[in-house]
């Protein structure tokens, strides 16, 4: 009531003041221009003096920057509980796996809210912005979203400790309703008319793979597990030795021995989202960054099969040919385009090389976040460049290998309840590292055979002792180059 009284009070030399304008304005046509001028300024100044209110703008993405604001999204998700008590129209969605619908303002609704006995008055916008530029980047015409916060001036000193109250009460929601989600990058080509807008489309996350069912041997489980949580658990660490609080992995091994299935578990374990990087959606480096800076915190940023994208490392013969061309267009005056000279190193540098590749991973940009996991995978690490893996920039080096006995029991206790069997003694002699069957191939068995513990194992022997007797002949590799079952290189 008492706020009510002082609205209506103020609200009361506003509305004398409008008269005052109106009458003033009525007679423009018989004043100087310089004098209706001054008039209008002065009486725009009048009215935000008396104006009782006080107005906050959180736009979705502040001053055109590719990065959506945290706090609008921890707003949003602030007042998704208190759409519905105010609003009429509201937007409703549920998405897979939940029970509860979330709910959104609409365009130009608003709720309210009250925190230490002062009200809050939230509104939301949706603008559609047209650029008259031609340009090739659908996201010229986006949405353009933004809250506005309204209280009384005479309470504005508190504005800055509501809006903390609204990112701890966002967080703690956010993490009692967490939904893991996979995101992938949405390719294009941002090189003409980039602005903001999402660059990951995301679906949830929903793969079951933890540390408690994948294929690997228990010490090899327990030693990514304590440099999980040594990484997660002492931020003051990073920030005393001046690090980034970051943590990069190398999984590496034949394909079906676990790689994937490991990036899931990390993922589980830790509670973070991922960020699945296609790099063949990339085409400069400048797109690498933008995406870079929408990826959130506490987040796992995976790029599988790296080695199959050929990363430019250095200037080649016809690299430097065009270099020369370059100068001497420069030379003659040749004409600007606009991301630079046309032609020439400018086409070069726009491209997407290995050293944007490693200041993506390990770069300055790189640090301005927390808690992000980069993971990279590969069939063949001999491919790579030394300088994408070197110790520094990875800090756990993880071969996944063959399948060996202790994995081989784990999935027979899994996918059969089996324990003991006596085909299982037989098995183990031939699990060596000399017989090259993955996990993959083991599980393959074992589930179509889940019904029946007999022809599993039957199958399972028969396929190792082939497995032997192929990696024995002359023409394929020695056994001694067979990659162990699994080795972490710290």
């Amino acid at each position: 009531m008492r706020q009510e009284r002082d609205i209506f009070g103020q609200w009361d030399g506003v509305f004398g003041t409008s008269a005052i304008i109106a009458v003033v304005l009525a007679g423009k046509q018989f004043l100087p221009q310089e004098w209706v001028r001054a008039f209008r300024r002065l009486c725009f100044r009048l009215t935000n003096f008396l104006n009782p209110f006080m107005f906050y703008t959180i736009p979705e993405f502040p001053d055109q920057q590719s990065t959506v604001s945290e706090l609008y999204d921890r707003a949003r998700l602030y007042l998704s509980n208190k759409s519905t008590d105010s609003a009429h129209r509201v937007t409703v969605s549920q998405t897979k796996n939940t029970t509860s619908p979330i709910f959104r303002l609409g365009d130009g609704e608003a709720c309210g809210d009250v925190y230490q006995g002062v009200s809050f008055t939230w509104t939301h916008f949706t603008n559609q912005r047209t650029n008259p530029v031609l340009s090739y980047d659908s996201s010229d015409n986006d949405e353009r979203r933004s809250f506005q916060l309204r209280v009384l001036r005479r309470y504005r000193s508190l504005t800055e400790q509501y809006l903390q109250h609204i990112r701890l009460t966002a967080e703690a929601q956010e993490k009692r309703n967490r939904q893991l989600l996979v995101y992938t990058n949405t390719g294009g080509d941002f090189s003409m008319g980039r602005k903001a807008r999402r660059l990951w489309d995301s679906q949830h996350f929903t793969h079951p793979a933890t540390f408690d069912t994948i294929a690997l041997s228990s010490k090899v489980k327990h030693a990514i597990i304590s440099k999980l949580n040594t990484f997660a658990g002492d931020a003051a660490h990073y920030r005393k030795t001046g690090r980034p609080h970051k943590f990069g992995a190398f999984l590496f091994g034949p394909p079906g021995t676990g790689k994937t299935s490991v990036i899931a578990a990390i993922a589980n374990y830790m509670q973070y989202s991922i960020y699945d990087l296609d790099l063949t959606g990339v085409n400069r480096n400048l797109d690498l960054r933008a995406l870079l800076t929408q990826i959130s915190d506490r987040a796992v940023v995976v790029i599988e099969d790296i080695d199959t994208v050929e990363l430019p490392s250095r200037l080649t013969k016809d690299d430097s040919n065009a270099a020369s061309e370059a100068a001497a267009a420069q030379a003659s005056g040749g004409r600007m385009g606009k991301f630079g000279r046309m032609g020439g190193m400018d086409d070069q540098k726009s491209k997407l090389t290995l050293g944007g590749l490693l200041n993506f991973a390990d770069g300055i940009r790189s640090s301005c976040g927390s808690e992000r996991i980069f993971i990279f995978t590969t069939n063949h690490p001999e491919r790579l460049d030394p300088a994408l893996v070197r110790p520094g920039r990875m800090d756990l080096h993880l071969q996944l290998g063959y399948c060996d006995f202790e994995m081989f029991a784990a999935l027979c206790q899994r996918y059969l309840g089996l324990s003991q069997h006596p085909m299982l003694d037989e098995i183990a002699k031939v699990l060596d590292p000399g017989c090259k069957i993955t996990p993959a191939d083991v599980t393959a068995v074992l589930d179509a055979n889940r019904d029946d513990a007999e022809p599993a194992l039957q199958e399972v022997l028969r396929r190792c002792k082939a497995a032997v007797s192929l990696s024995s002949a002359p023409h394929k590799v020695p056994s001694d180059d067979v990659p162990a079952p699994a080795t972490v290189f710290a």
